[in-house]
């Protein structure tokens, strides 16, 4: 990955969210395959372990039609840093953006705010509200940060939250992740 980020200068954010729903499935959008990832995840089908199975489908995906010349990985939590300082030099707002009346609304792109707008930013779906967005990052010996926004609170895409995200975690319509992909 480094070596694509240096050649190509830079990486690409999923637009939308990887998440694993009720029945086990990964997906990034409701009803449209936008990710392929082998059904039987190590460990993804035992709902304590959302983040390997999210993390395994991340890093071993396909997205469709490009699996030739492009990787996929679990975004770090430096490339989320990168992304929001990219919105500063853009003059994007990213801040408070207030809470979803929909809930947790898993592989969909449709959260909105209590003012029926459509949470994007810059083509990028869901990073202040709908679930939080685990990363590689690790906090601690035992936790991994979750980055972006939470259908329950006004939060902005830069919150990192580190406390409490452990890889046994098992409520899938709170948090989710996100992809980076980087030129083969």
């Amino acid at each position: 990955m480094v070596a694509s980020v240096n050649k190509y200068n830079g990486f690409y954010i999923g637009r939308y969210e990887t998440t694993i729903d009720e029945n086990n499935e990964i997906g990034s959008i409701e009803n449209i395959p936008v990710l392929t990832a082998e059904k039987s995840i190590p460990q993804a089908n035992n709902k304590q372990c959302f983040w390997f199975g999210l993390y395994y489908s991340e890093r071993n995906s396909n997205v469709t039609g490009n699996q030739e010349y492009i990787q996929t990985n679990m975004i770090w939590g430096q490339q989320w840093d990168t992304m929001i300082k990219y919105f500063e030099s853009r003059n994007i707002d990213y801040s408070e953006w207030g809470q979803s009346t929909q809930g947790a609304v898993v592989n969909s792109g449709k959260s909105t705010n209590i003012d029926g707008e459509k949470d994007i930013i810059y083509n990028i779906f869901d990073l202040r509200t709908n679930a939080r967005d685990w990363t590689s990052e690790i906090s601690g010996t035992d936790s991994h940060v979750a980055r972006g926004g939470y259908f329950n609170y006004n939060n902005s895409a830069s919150d990192r939250l580190s406390s409490y995200y452990y890889p046994t975690f098992g409520n899938a319509n709170l948090v989710s992740s996100r992809l980076t992909l980087y030129i083969k």
